[in-house]
């Protein structure tokens, strides 16, 4: 169940090239500016068209908004034939409930975050939100059933609390989604095998001279790290 998955924060020419030759991609993470660019809903046609495989939608960042917004919201993702909804919560509990219960009327999977992989994030960092706030979102994303959420692979530390965090709340463990992550933590890898999880892998694949040996790079180091 494990997979690399493309995000697609790039303009539809640099992305739309790897389509043809993507066995290395389990799925697709679209951005917000690839869906402004094209519209959400043709950028799902031309990925299930040309691949089958599923999509996420990370808005950048939904379920921030009030909790009445996230009917139409939902609508729009489930017209557009997406599978997966990335919410980072920071409207607070509310909304949190509100979207998450929109998005599950409609049999979107949710993802939840709480903490990015940027510096001056967190207070802690010289960042904006409370550290603590990160903490309440990934607790309350266990206790209302959300199985997946996103950490960040370049903060194994905070990740692994994280996880805990989650583990304690919902009694089993999250399915793991995970930006930031780098070919030397092989050696002490977050998560660890007994977890499903799943690399989100962009700029250093469309940054690559040769994107589709980058593709299976992250392929193999991925078989490498499930067994």
């Amino acid at each position: 169940m494990n997979s690399v998955i493309l995000a697609c924060d790039q303009p539809l020419a640099d992305f739309r090239r790897l389509l043809k030759s993507c066995q290395g991609i389990g799925s697709f993470k679209i951005g917000a500016a690839l869906a402004l660019e094209c519209g959400l809903k043709n950028i799902v046609t031309i990925i299930k068209s040309e691949t089958g495989k599923p999509v996420i939608y990370d808005h950048q960042k939904a379920g921030s908004d009030v909790p009445q917004t996230s009917e139409r919201f939902m609508d729009v993702m489930k017209d557009s034939g997406v599978d997966s909804v990335i919410l980072f919560p920071q409207a607070g509990p509310k909304t949190f409930q509100a979207w998450v219960a929109a998005a599950k009327a409609r049999q979107l999977n949710v993802i939840a975050g709480g903490l990015m992989t940027h510096d001056g994030y967190v207070a802690s960092d010289n960042g904006y939100i409370q550290d603590a706030a990160v903490i309440d979102i990934y607790s309350q994303a266990a206790t209302m059933g959300v199985k997946s959420i996103v950490v960040p692979g370049n903060r194994p530390e905070q990740a692994k609390t994280i996880c805990k965090i989650y583990e304690d709340c919902a009694d089993q463990k999250p399915i793991l989604y995970i930006p930031g992550y780098e070919y030397h933590q092989i050696i002490d890898p977050i998560p660890s095998n007994d977890y499903e999880f799943h690399l989100i892998i962009g700029r250093k694949i469309f940054n690559s001279k040769e994107p589709m040996i980058e593709i299976a790079k992250w392929a193999s180091r991925l078989m490498l790290m499930t067994y």
